[in-house]
């Protein structure tokens, strides 16, 4: 008898003292050396620092350029910045904005403070000069935080012995940092890079660069789906419609991890500093949307500054992109992408920016909108959220006989993809004759399901009464069945690694189905079905 029973999958929620990992929700300056500082007081002249901002990164050459066009100012080379504010000498000398087209411009400005300023300040000997100085007194708590980081690895490792170990690899700062401390706590681990074929071109070099000089093993997941193909689907991805993580990145790894012989222990870079969404996230958790996965999270406190010591410290290789101006690198048509962020592209990537804003101008018009280009310019495309049309296309019915046994009569003929939905319900049996195939899904079960592909019914026979729950889940297969946009998202729900898309179409490998019914259940059809949760329009069954 099969069992339609959602696995009840533990949570792990450990976190550890701030003593041992360093938690940092400020950076201070000394005025009298004139660098940021991890701690309040400073290590090389012993004065007390003040409190300069909640976090900073440095200004790059090649940024600090277009901030001098921005400013048409000489700019020191010495620079920190933190959002759209812009530090110099522990204080805030400009802030920008990006207009509705992302072009950057200046809000609040203090420029007049660089009329005394020696003329060393804007020489590259001067920010070299200041950087050594910066790494000297941040040394000490670097390293503190870098032990904390590293216990917590080890413990965790052994925590999870039972698992294969990997690094989730997004070719961002944070994982590069998290990469080293695991190989220098554990020695070399594959490096996982989910590849969404989104990425900047510098992102994918990066990342083979890095993982060949560190000595790493990479693993590389890439998307079945076209992404173009999908947005024609299910439309765009919006802020609020983020079906393209699951299929571009959760459900690719997850085919990858569905080929280990073991689960995974996952270190990734994740920061709670990053954004307030990421504020509460635990140091170690099961990640629902990676089946086999357990994360753990060793720079969870750190802040985006201590990465950048780090960084500097190791002499480790970072993307590129950063040195652009972009705080954060991921894909490149993300809808979460800052305007400045997007005016970046614009500058340094145009032909792939108008590639990508040509197609939204296109679907903004197909879709009626008034007028397609500001739709897209001013950024309302991240904001869509549209209400879905449905369409009911199987009209359910119960025929003389048992009270509980139910007909679904569909429009359109039933094909043998079907079938491949209904095998988590039972053993199938397969029929053929007379150029027709009858097919049996769960004889001996308290139900059973009938059928013949080319006709256009459905028949359910309950041996007792039916649960509704039962109910619901065969009814939910229909419809992703009369929905599907061969994704492949759902594959990554299996734990089993028995659900593919094969020739575009999705299957079912009945010798690796464990007919455990999380593919069915409610709870993991958010991630688990694409169309379901995204489509502009749904073939429904009418209840």
């Amino acid at each position: 008898m099969a069992k339609i029973v959602a696995e009840n999958l533990e949570a792990y929620h450990y976190d550890v003292s701030p003593n041992l990992d360093g938690v940092f929700d400020s950076v201070y300056w000394c005025s009298h050396c004139q660098i940021p500082l991890l701690v309040h007081e400073c290590p090389l002249c012993h004065s007390k620092a003040r409190r300069c901002a909640r976090d900073l990164k440095p200004v790059f050459n090649r940024e600090r350029e277009l901030f001098e066009s921005v400013t048409a100012t000489k700019l020191p080379t010495f620079l920190f910045a933190n959002r759209n504010y812009v530090y110099f000498e522990g204080r805030t000398l400009f802030a920008f904005s990006a207009d509705p087209y992302g072009e950057p411009r200046l809000v609040t400005h203090k420029l007049d403070q660089l009329n005394n300023c020696l003329p060393s300040v804007y020489q590259p000997e001067y920010a070299q000069r200041m950087w050594e100085l910066c790494l000297q007194a941040n040394r000490t708590a670097l390293e503190e935080i870098e032990a904390g980081a590293i216990e917590f690895i080890h413990r965790e490792a052994e925590r999870f012995s039972d698992r294969d170990k990997v690094v989730a690899f997004s070719g961002g700062k944070d994982s590069a940092v998290t990469a080293t401390l695991v190989k220098k706590a554990i020695g070399s681990v594959p490096l996982v890079f989910g590849d969404t074929t989104l990425e900047f071109p510098n992102t994918n070099s990066y990342v083979r660069k890095f993982a060949e000089l560190n000595g790493f093993q990479l693993f590389q997941a890439e998307p079945d789906a076209k992404f173009l193909n999908l947005c024609e689907a299910l439309g765009p991805p919006s802020r609020i419609m983020r079906w393209c993580c699951t299929v571009c990145k959760s459900r690719p790894i997850n085919k990858l991890y569905s080929r280990l012989p073991r689960d995974v222990l996952s270190f990734d870079g994740i920061r709670r500093m990053e954004s307030s969404r990421r504020a509460d996230y635990p140091r170690v958790a099961h990640i629902q949307k990676f089946s086999r996965q357990v994360a753990a999270r060793p720079i969870v406190n750190w802040s985006s500054f201590a990465v950048w010591l780090y960084i500097f410290t190791e002499g480790l290789e970072y993307n590129p992109l950063y040195e652009y101006g972009y705080s954060r690198v991921g894909c490149m048509y993300c809808p979460s992408n800052t305007p400045f962020s997007e005016y970046l592209t614009k500058l340094n990537f145009p032909s792939l920016y108008d590639a990508w804003t040509e197609y939204l101008i296109d679907y903004a018009a197909r879709s009626g909108k008034e007028d397609p280009k500001s739709y897209v310019l001013e950024g309302y495309w991240k904001r869509r959220n549209i209400l879905k049309q449905r369409a009911f296309v199987v009209e359910p019915s119960q025929p003389c006989g048992p009270q509980d046994d139910l007909v679904y009569s569909f429009e359109s003929l039933i094909t043998d993809e079907l079938v491949e939905f209904l095998k988590p319900f039972g053993q199938l049996s397969i029929l053929e004759g007379n150029g027709s195939v009858s097919f049996v899904v769960g004889s001996g079960n308290p139900f059973m399901i009938t059928g013949v592909t080319g006709d256009n019914q459905l028949s359910i026979s309950f041996g007792r009464k039916h649960t509704r729950l039962i109910r619901m889940q065969i009814e939910k297969q229909i419809e992703k069945y009369l929905n599907c946009v061969h994704c492949g998202g759902c594959a990554g729900v299996c734990l089993q690694g028995a659900i593919a898309i094969r020739d575009g179409r999705y299957s079912i490998d009945g010798n690796k189905c464990a007919r455990c019914g999380r593919c069915v259940t409610t709870k993991y059809l958010k991630e688990g079905c694409v169309a379901l949760n995204f489509g502009i329009a749904k073939k429904a069954i009418r209840r």
